[in-house]
């Protein structure tokens, strides 16, 4: 496994379990005795995924953790199938907000979008007008309604410093009862708007020095870092993409090219901002033949777990013999 590839799961496969969220932890409880019967720190680097299936619980409070933590949470039923339900209820969800599910990420994301979220429930609470009347009625404060970054930086900071386990935990369906929440703490929205004006900033945009070229190439490796580890940990496996034929041929003539000491033909792997010139010109390891290899190596081993990839497993084996 690679640095940075996080392994560990919280199964819930035995029901009768309870999963909440207590003083930094994810802790595991029994319905009926109470018992607490494992805990798991939500800091923990090698906490990857959370696994519920049909007969368990899982509180408000550790779903949104494990949202703001960008820990996938699975629902799955008792037969360990990922639930009809969930995937209906994706579905509509996709339709209301007309995203385009690539890998589950893109719907994931929707549910971290607070600028998005908190715009709807102060409108629904009467406290900030529709979007074209705050443009018109809140000229001073149209801002508000571009600041996403800023705003989802923001408030994701204010959760992960506080605790909230007890406000989590009162999380229910009720909409009145939310929006008179909501609504008690009108008093304090404007100066929360007004905060911007009370900060001056200086931004220096530096262009044209070959310098800031060089290091604006090789921005993507964080990423590709990220993707590489994600690939490794099975993570990327719903991504059918990756394992086509066109992607293994255009790594497979990757390979070759570096082993003749020439810049390979450029393509992609994923729908990602990265390409194969890319990571042959910027990645540390980009022109040894080692990297192009592995890369190949953990395709094949991701692949061979299908009967009907066989054929292309085939082709990556001959490759990584030094038979094409």
């Amino acid at each position: 496994m690679g640095r940075g590839v996080k392994t560990r799961k919280i199964v819930l496969n035995e029901s009768g379990y309870f999963l909440s969220r207590k003083e930094g932890c994810f802790v595991v409880r029994n319905i009926r005795t109470k018992e607490e019967v494992a805990k798991y720190p939500i800091l923990e680097k090698q906490l990857g995924e959370i696994q519920v299936i049909s007969g368990n619980l899982i509180s408000t409070g550790a779903l949104v953790t494990a949202a703001f933590n960008r820990i996938p949470v699975i629902i799955k039923t008792a037969c360990m199938h990922a639930s009809p339900e969930i995937s209906k209820l994706q579905k509509q969800l996709l339709a209301l907000t007309y995203e385009n599910l690539k890998a589950g990420e893109k719907i994931y994301d929707r549910f971290l979008d607070f600028h998005g979220c908190t715009l709807i429930g102060l409108q629904a609470a009467g406290l900030v007008p529709k979007t074209g009347e705050l443009m018109f009625r809140f000229p001073r404060y149209r801002y508000f309604l571009n600041y996403s970054d800023l705003w989802n930086h923001f408030i994701f900071s204010i959760f992960n410093r506080f605790n909230f386990d007890d406000e989590f935990e009162r999380i229910n369906e009720n909409m009145k009862q939310t929006l008179v929440k909501i609504k008690k703490h009108e008093e304090h929205l404007l100066s929360l708007m007004a905060l911007p004006f009370r900060s001056k900033m200086v931004l220096v945009y530096l262009w044209g020095y070959p310098e800031i070229f060089h290091v604006s190439n090789k921005a993507f490796l964080p990423m590709f870092a990220e993707w590489f580890s994600a690939l490794k940990a099975g993570y990327l496996d719903q991504r059918s993409w990756i394992f086509n034929e066109k992607s293994i041929i255009a790594l497979i003539n990757a390979l070759k090219a570096v082993r003749r000491d020439k810049a390979p033909p450029d393509g992609i792997i994923d729908l990602v901002p990265w390409t194969i010139k890319d990571l042959y010109e910027y990645h540390h390891r980009g022109k040894d033949v080692d990297f192009w290899e592995e890369l190949l190596r953990e395709l094949k081993r991701q692949m061979q777990q299908k009967p009907s990839n066989q054929e292309l497993c085939r082709h990556i084996s001959a490759a990584l013999e030094g038979r094409y």
